[in-house]
């Protein structure tokens, strides 16, 4: 028989139990006398029934169904299971009755059962299992299966004088002392990482709710490792017990074992303690609703190992090298940072991914940095080696997670087209905050060979917003067609550049077709960024029929939209393993090529992400001929950044006027090139000698700024007219009323 136990039961009983014992041991069952047998089906039919509790654990159920099952495999009957409600289902004489039922055969197994263990019996016509916990109902169930139940060419028989039990107490440790009193201290480093600390208070919290405790003690490793104290060890402590654990586990697992009076729970790498925490008490919270005796007992040998993130079993990692850390970079997306690798390093670990039956996808170059795709069966990684760094990020997520392709794919070039990138003014002067004012939001389109748009970011979550760009695509778009946006972008989670997708979602949802959207979002908990928030983007991406999300753009990677090519310049996960990141920081930066000229887009890149560029690239990378300013003349990007780009056209998102005029009293622009919030806005205004031309967003105020890419060249006047367009736009909002 081929017969295996169900994936949720091969996981009970390698986790961890309240009352266990070692599979191998023989139950206590000599002295049997001379045997007969009963029938359990006879020849092609039988007339018993499965019964188990009405409230029965999830363990019960499968075990009663694999029950059911095994029989249905040695002699081809199917038997009826049923629960112990008779109002339902009366009780038959012919029974096999699994677990804690109502059933008087059932109560009275288990109030025999005076320690921890289980008892099988055959009385009068039923056969009746009975254990202290579903742990032990899984060890009855597989001596019952392998032992007792007997196959022969009249059906499938059993002893009927058949009583046999078995104990395991002497494998266990108790969570409670013999006064009722929860034995166990929760003990986490003195030099714990924030981490650790909250994975010790969230453990004492759980095994309050498990266990319904008034309170569970919390204290550091201070003092003498105590042999005979009864502790749970959160992370990596002085206790040797944890020191064992930590020699032992690979970076992609967490870990707890029992070790004398010690319960030791680790992870490979830091920021997994937590999951280790939750792991270890959703177990104990499982098999708490399974035990039966109110003996909350642990195996002595029990050892519950998973992996980090499940879908990562059998990945292998980078074995050389300083291992820096991991994180979550969101999206099913986890990030592996080493320092100190070489080239030939990189090498042999493409080798072993190869090795362990991942295939190679795509390769990407960029200046002397390598990335690398491979694609798995549970997993994917995503290799990015910093040669001058000498680091290499290894990015492992689901299998599932779609990457736009490196070639350039095929298409028609519509009749007179010319590359052209517009520059949109945004609703920036009524209303206030995100939805509307302030002084920020982009709103970039690009014209490609098909005849379609690519849409970087868009503005604020207004109507006016989402009217403008609307009218804008149907007016570039032939009479009588719908309009078509190959690749809608968002550079990163803030109001005024994703908001104008929400409100064209709410209003314009019908009215022109999206293809694609591109993103890269970091996980709760590293920025502002809430489930709620990603959860409230991607819907909305949704209801576009047909729109595949790319969600997961690495730093490296190249994709084409038509003739237009993107290169990845930076994300949110270059700045891994730092947390807490401004959301400025975590812009997604492209490079695009279209029409014969480079535009570099900053979005809102502030110092953190200008250091990683800095450092990662090349100015030749960087080098462009538009670059648009970074976080709309605030506090966006260094000196140094821009000079790596050198572009001659600076794309200035910000208006003169706007919802912040009343508050500074002057015009926004100005304040901006004058240095205002910071010096690198008035060097580059005024000072940079590459640069030669300044478009400041208010100029698209009655259309949108147009450079025709293949023709374009810097005008002749470095800066626009910023106090008259100031001046004609204060003079309208005064008329319309305005409270800017």
């Amino acid at each position: 028989m081929k017969k295996t136990i169900s994936l949720l039961l091969a996981i009970l009983m390698l986790a961890l139990c309240f009352a266990g014992c070692e599979t191998n041991k023989e139950p206590d069952d000599s002295d049997t006398p001379e045997v007969s047998y009963t029938y359990i089906v006879s020849g092609e039919s039988s007339e018993y029934t499965i019964v188990l509790d009405d409230g029965a654990t999830s363990v019960s159920k499968t075990l009663a169904g694999d029950l059911a099952e095994h029989l249905k495999e040695l002699s081809g009957v199917k038997i009826t299971r049923i629960t112990d409600d008779t109002s339902k289902y009366p009780a038959v004489a012919k029974e096999i009755i699994i677990g804690n039922t109502d059933r008087e055969e059932s109560k009275s197994l288990l109030s025999e059962i005076s320690e921890v263990g289980w008892r099988i019996r055959y009385t009068g016509s039923k056969l009746v299992i009975s254990a202290s916990n579903d742990y032990m109902l899984s060890l009855a169930y597989k001596a019952l299966t392998e032992t007792y139940l007997i196959k022969d060419e009249g059906g499938v028989k059993i002893d009927d004088k058949l009583d046999v039990s078995y104990s395991g107490v002497n494998d266990m440790v108790s969570f409670f002392d013999g006064e009722g009193k929860f034995r166990y201290k929760v003990i986490f480093s003195a030099e714990a990482t924030s981490d650790e600390r909250s994975a010790a208070s969230n453990l004492a919290n759980k095994l309050k709710g498990i266990f319904g405790l008034k309170s569970v003690s919390v204290g550091m490793d201070i003092g003498a490792d105590d042999p005979e104290a009864y502790e749970i060890l959160v992370g990596e402590t002085t206790r040797q017990a944890s020191k064992d654990l930590y020699a032992d586990i690979g970076m992609l697992e967490m870990k707890s074992v029992v070790s004398g009076n010690k319960i030791v729970i680790g992870a490979g790498v830091e920021n997994a303690i937590g999951d280790a925490v939750n792991f270890f008490a959703a177990n104990v919270g499982d098999l708490y609703k399974g035990t039966y005796d109110g003996k909350y007992m642990i195996n002595k040998d029990y050892v519950g190992l998973n992996t980090t993130v499940e879908y990562l079993l059998g990945i292998p990692v980078i074995e050389v090298g300083t291992f820096v850390g991991s994180d979550d970079c969101g999206d099913n997306t986890y990030v592996y940072v080493w320092d100190d690798i070489e080239e030939a390093d990189v090498t042999a670990y493409k080798s072993a991914l190869s090795e362990a039956g991942m295939t190679l996808s795509e390769t990407y170059t960029m200046g002397n940095n390598t990335h690398a795709l491979y694609i798995g069966e549970t997993a994917n990684a995503y290799v990015s080696y910093i040669s001058s760094e000498k680091t290499v990020r290894v990015f492992f997520e689901k299998t599932g997670t779609l990457y736009p392709s490196s070639e350039k794919g095929s298409f028609e070039t519509v009749s007179g087209y010319v590359p052209t990138l517009y520059m949109l003014d945004v609703d920036s002067q009524y209303g206030s905050g995100e939805d509307g004012g302030a002084n920020g939001g982009m709103s970039y389109i690009l014209k490609v060979a098909d005849g379609s748009f690519i849409i970087i970011d868009g503005g604020y979550n207004t109507d006016a917003e989402s009217d403008r760009i609307l009218n804008f695509l149907k007016e570039n778009t032939p009479e009588g067609e719908k309009p078509v946006v190959s690749a809608w972008i968002i550079t990163h989670q803030h109001g005024d550049h994703y908001g104008a997708l929400l409100n064209m979602t709410k209003r314009h949802l019908n009215e022109f077709t999206v293809k694609a959207f591109y993103y890269n979002m970091p996980s709760e908990g590293h920025t502002i960024t809430s489930a709620s928030l990603v959860n409230t983007i991607v819907t909305a991406m949704d209801k576009w029929t047909g729109a595949v999300r790319y969600s997961k753009l690495h730093s490296g990677m190249r994709f084409f939209v038509a003739d237009a090519q993107f290169d990845v310049i930076f994300t949110h996960e270059d700045l891994y393993p730092v947390a807490n990141t401004n959301v400025n920081d975590t812009s997604m930066v492209l490079r695009v090529t279209h029409g014969g000229k480079r535009m570099m887009f900053l979005a809102d890149i502030e110092d953190r992400a200008s250091e990683v560029i800095e450092k990662y690239l090349t100015a030749e990378e960087m080098k462009s001929d538009i670059v648009q300013f970074a976080h709309h003349g605030y506090e966006g990007a260094t000196q140094k950044v821009y000079d790596m780009v050198a572009a001659a056209t600076v794309l200035w998102p910000v208006n003169t006027y706007s919802f912040q005029t009343n508050n500074y009293g002057q015009n926004i622009f100005e304040r901006m090139i004058n240095g205002s919030w910071r010096s690198v806005n008035s060097y580059i205004a005024k000072e940079a000698t590459y640069v030669k031309t300044v478009y400041c967003a208010e100029e698209a105020h009655w259309g949108a700024v147009e450079i025709q890419l293949p023709t374009y060249t810097p005008r002749e006047n470095r800066l626009p007219d910023y106090e008259d367009l100031y001046n004609r736009v204060k003079a309208e909002a005064e008329e319309s009323g305005s409270n800017g």
